[in-house]
């Protein structure tokens, strides 16, 4: 999806590549929330016990970018909330 977006390893906080600020980058989760403070969508993709891919869409709802991530309190949460919109 985005040539912009990096992909970490299993467990690495992955992001946005606007994400990276005073050298460290946001958890996959402030990733999620700041998406949706700024009122744009989320959605699960794929959700293994290992790996989470979830679709960054517009307000349209098109997917824009991807985040990808092995972190297991994002796991969790997805579990929960699946969506931007649940």
């Amino acid at each position: 999806m985005g040539a912009g977006a990096p992909r970490g390893g299993a467990g690495d906080p992955v992001g946005l590549s606007a994400a990276d600020a005073a050298g460290g980058r946001e958890s996959p989760r402030a990733v999620l929330d700041r998406w949706e403070r700024h009122g744009a969508v989320w959605r699960v993709a794929r959700l293994t016990p290992e790996r989470a891919a979830v679709d960054l869409c517009a307000c349209t709802g098109e997917p824009v970018d991807r985040l990808e991530s092995g972190d297991p309190d994002l796991i969790a949460y997805l579990r929960v909330r699946p969506s931007s919109e649940d």
